[in-house]
């Protein structure tokens, strides 16, 4: 390795127990969403995430998730930087952070007929800024602009929709429930 790639020794994903081949999934939807949610959640607790995504979209990669991006993703940063000469990649990668999420939640959400909203496939997370969240947490941050509150709980009936205005979080609930009643000492 080159002083270039030294830093590749020290990446989680050398470890011997980890599979390299989840890291070079064939696709971005459908079956590959799990792999890709796999892969990711590995590199956001890689020491060397910053160098390796900055060196796979220098050497322009083509393939595989490299510092936590994948093909598309490192696609965007790419073009979000030759719309903006003398941006960095850095400036890129915040630039289109938000765009990012959105797309991974549409591309794993199905729009029912009925109006409902569900997540494909169902139960599974996804890593965010290092974090693990649910869908109805992805979905809540996506309507509202800020992250839940507490518990994310659905108030129509039908379990585990992510259509906006069908869930609150524990602030949301708090706000519209009505005043406790207080005891009142009786006059004597």
């Amino acid at each position: 390795m080159t002083d270039t790639t030294s830093w590749m020794k020290h990446g989680i994903c050398r470890n011997p127990f980890i599979d390299p081949e989840g890291f070079f999934p064939t696709g971005e939807t459908g079956p590959w969403v799990t792999v890709i949610d796999k892969a990711k959640t590995i590199c956001a607790h890689c020491p060397v995430k910053p160098q390796c995504a900055t060196w796979a979209l220098d050497t322009r990669q083509a393939d595989g998730i490299w510092g936590g991006l994948t093909v598309n993703e490192r696609n965007r940063i790419l073009r979000q930087q030759a719309r903006h000469p003398g941006m960095t990649i850095a400036q890129a990668m915040t630039a289109i952070r938000g765009l990012s999420l959105a797309d991974m939640f549409a591309a794993r959400i199905n729009k029912r007929d009925d109006g409902h909203t569900m997540w494909l496939p169902s139960g599974t997370s996804l890593s965010v800024d290092g974090r693990n969240r649910t869908p109805r947490q992805i979905a809540f941050f996506l309507a509202h602009g800020r992250w839940p509150n507490g518990t994310v709980r659905g108030t129509c009936d039908v379990s585990g929709c992510l259509t906006a205005g069908h869930f609150n979080d524990d602030a949301m609930r708090r706000a519209a429930a009505p005043p406790a009643a207080v005891d009142l000492p009786l006059a004597a």
